[in-house]
């Protein structure tokens, strides 16, 4: 009876798929018949939306015969909606796309302003859409803009944006957010959440100051010799990179943070714990790398658990960086001396961020979440009034940091102190 069943169930199927054409298994493509597209960029315009990608157009070959690089063009396709976009971006090419190679979305900033919600649906919504794609909001460009440069640059954009979401160092002043991320803050009571702002810089600019100072040092001299050793920059050389965080509210980019606040945001919502701090005083100056950064809150409340005082305290790790100096900086009395500026500074950053998040009225720093988190019963009462609450309440930090190598060949800290022979 079972086998009957089977061979029934089996017929049926066959009948089915014949009858109605149906495609049980996937069609198969040549790889020379796929046109891989990892970077797109989402851009609301004056006649619609428009959705840009980057298209490898021909192999251009070097002077000796060798192969060359691959020429890179934007492809734009505007449409009134950006569904229609990703429909109509097949008819670009002779190629198969899927939006499943997308590793990397750009999003104009004034897009991110007036239609990101309108942008992110779009992209959340392609059934082929990967979760884990990142996404950027192009500051003070467009998406298209800032492909058009990518395309003309000497850096391949997908291998920098890789470098640069696995550089320790890097992130500290920006966040590695995925399209899964930005979903979660539809989730959150407050809708608020962050996304990393990307930016070309002037490397022109910076060239001209270069030649500037070299035509001062040399009173007058020809500087030929550095301009043809630079032709071309302009139009080669156009590095990008992070620009701080944009502030997401009600799923609209409604504020920016700088890379330096961004980087002590970082230390409260422990995104990496890492950066450094100069001191300099006359002809001295010292860097100290700032490593193993630890901050905790405390919630303090009063007789009716109303949250009155947050205790910021903060523990770290310093080293000597760099140092230009003309008197010693590695004793002992030196070493307290800048363990305590140090402390300074790293309070001084806590307390502007943190008033900085009061002036702007957005919990970006997530410290709601971080009082129902810890004191789960008392939260209740402070739930609906909290952005009132945090104006009148009393900021306390304390830094506890301090300094662990000085990598003096001479005469180390630990036998300054008297603890080794």
């Amino acid at each position: 009876m079972r086998a009957k069943i089977i061979t029934i169930v089996t017929i049926v199927l066959l009948v089915t798929v014949t009858l109605f054409n149906i495609d049980l298994i996937p069609l198969r493509r040549e790889i020379s018949d796929i046109e891989v597209v990892m970077v797109a960029g989402l851009d609301k315009t004056d006649t619609g939306y428009e959705m840009s990608y980057l298209k490898g157009d021909e192999i251009t070959m070097g002077s000796n015969g060798e192969s060359g690089s691959e020429t890179l063009k934007v492809i734009s396709i505007d449409a009134d909606n950006y569904n229609f976009d990703m429909r109509h971006i097949q008819t670009t090419t002779d190629k198969y796309i899927t939006s499943s190679h997308i590793q990397y979305y750009f999003i104009g900033e004034e897009t991110a302003k007036t239609d990101f919600y309108h942008a992110i649906d779009a992209i959340v919504r392609g059934y082929q859409t990967r979760l884990n794609a990142r996404i950027y909001v192009v500051k003070g460009a467009t998406a298209k803009e800032f492909l058009e440069k990518a395309a003309s640059s000497d850096y391949k954009l997908e291998d920098k944006l890789e470098l640069m979401q696995n550089d320790f160092w890097a992130q500290r002043v920006s966040m590695d957010i995925e399209v899964l991320d930005v979903v979660k803050t539809l989730f959150t009571k407050e809708e608020i959440g962050m996304i990393p702002l990307i930016e070309f810089t002037d490397y022109l600019g910076a060239f001209d100051e270069k030649v500037e100072e070299y035509d001062s040092m040399h009173s007058g001299e020809s500087v030929d010799n550095i301009s043809t050793e630079h032709s071309g920059i302009e139009e080669t050389h156009v590095p990008f990179s992070y620009a701080g965080v944009g502030i997401i509210k009600d799923m609209q980019m409604v504020d920016m943070l700088t890379e330096k606040e961004t980087m002590v945001a970082n230390y409260i919502l422990t995104k990496n714990n890492a950066s450094e701090i100069n001191i300099e005083k006359g002809d001295t100056f010292v860097s100290f790398g700032i490593d193993t950064l630890n901050v905790k809150e405390k919630f303090k409340f009063d007789e009716n658990d109303i949250l009155n005082e947050i205790i910021f305290t903060v523990t770290f790790d310093a080293n000597y960086e760099e140092v230009k100096a003309l008197e010693p900086v590695f004793t002992l009395a030196k070493v307290e001396e800048y363990e305590k500026a140090l402390n300074e500074t790293v309070k001084k950053q806590i307390e502007d961020i943190i008033k900085l998040e009061i002036d702007k009225d957005m919990d970006f720093l997530a410290l709601k979440g971080k009082l129902e988190f810890k004191n789960p019963y008392k939260y209740k009462k402070n739930e609906e009034n909290f952005s009132e609450i945090l104006k009148k309440c009393k900021i306390t930090v304390e830094a506890k940091g301090q300094i662990e190598a000085t990598y003096d060949v001479v005469e180390s800290n630990y036998k300054q102190k008297g603890n080794s022979k």
